[in-house]
């Protein structure tokens, strides 16, 4: 029987005994961590991001078979995006439940009974707002799970990040990934922007599927003065062109901005306007396959957090059931 890992994962027995089971992540130091030190450090130096959009564990999962009718880890959480401190488990591909701990949640303890008989499969779901760290699994006999053949990176923003879709595994990354069996790494980065700096070629990680949904902080930024259209053009070409010489092989996928509330007002409505038009073209023309993320999510804001920016979960659900939709068609 394997022991309880008494160890928190910045202990290299714990880190390789996490890498073989966790998906959507590497270790770097204590911390799980979705980007390579490189793009670590582009993040760090941007006034973009934060701490707490780069750390956070978007789409990361734990991953095994186990028959244990109890299992328990311990967790402890900081940097939070949102006071959402949430665990989502499947068993079986089939989503269970969510374990719920009042908000900010600094440390605590998850114990889960299974619901299935026998040898099952379990997908535990992260915590999407904030960092997270465990330690002391017990998860009785595991097994390994293989993580899918076909890979699929998700470049964004706090939308694709995944915020305030309430429970994590709710995403519209994480939601396409399990419709169609793919192995996610979501490099989403709440208030980025197009920056091809932030690409790097991973030969352990190389995606089938790329999806790219950046221009509502670039159309802020616009707005303000602090970019033009003209140079938002040459960072979205840019992108494109690095992602193409990196991934050769990968299917690229642009999503133009879903409808927002701060459309009402004039300048963003005609900004937005131009920008979905820009990035249209723009994929258009490097042979990219583009949708327009109008007809992902209602204009309604019973698909949208009180901000009526970001996706709650009916919103995220919506997304991806139409994105999965599109592609499919």
């Amino acid at each position: 029987m394997k022991p309880i890992i008494k160890t928190k994962i910045s202990h290299a027995s714990s880190v390789k005994w996490f890498s073989e089971i966790i998906y959507g992540w590497q270790t770097w130091g204590e911390l799980p961590s979705r980007f390579t030190e490189r793009q670590l450090e582009i993040y760090r130096a941007s006034a973009l991001s934060s701490v707490q959009n780069i750390n956070c564990c978007s789409g990361m999962r734990l991953a095994f078979v186990t028959a244990e009718q109890e299992i328990s880890f311990s967790f402890q959480c900081g940097n939070f995006l949102r006071s959402r401190v949430h665990f989502d488990f499947y068993e079986n591909g089939q989503y269970t439940e969510t374990c719920f701990f009042p908000d900010d949640t600094a440390s605590g303890r998850v114990i889960y009974r299974k619901k299935s008989e026998g040898e099952t499969r379990f997908e535990i779901y992260l915590p999407n707002s904030c960092d997270t760290c465990l330690s002391d699994l017990w998860l009785g006999e595991w097994k390994r799970v293989e993580a899918p053949v076909r890979k699929y990176i998700a470049f964004g923003d706090s939308i694709t990040q995944g915020l305030d879709a309430e429970q994590p595994s709710f995403t519209y990354p994480t939601l396409l990934a399990k419709k169609k069996q793919l192995d996610l790494l979501n490099q989403g980065v709440g208030g980025y922007v197009f920056d091809s700096c932030v690409i790097e070629r991973n030969p352990a990680f190389l995606p089938d599927i790329i999806t790219v949904t950046y221009g509502v902080n670039d159309c802020l930024l616009i707005g303000i003065g602090e970019r033009t259209f003209h140079r938002t053009e040459q960072e979205a070409g840019a992108f494109l062109e690095t992602l193409q010489k990196s991934y050769p092989k990968a299917q690229i996928i642009v999503l133009t901005p879903i409808p927002w509330s701060w459309e009402r007002k004039q300048l963003h409505r005609e900004n937005m306007k131009k920008m979905r038009g820009m990035l249209t073209s723009l994929a258009q023309e490097a042979g990219c396959r583009v949708i327009d993320g109008r007809t992902l999510v209602p204009p309604q804001q019973e698909y949208f957090a009180s901000d009526g920016v970001h996706p709650n979960k009916a919103g995220f659900c919506h997304y991806a059931a139409c994105l999965w939709e599109q592609l499919d068609g």
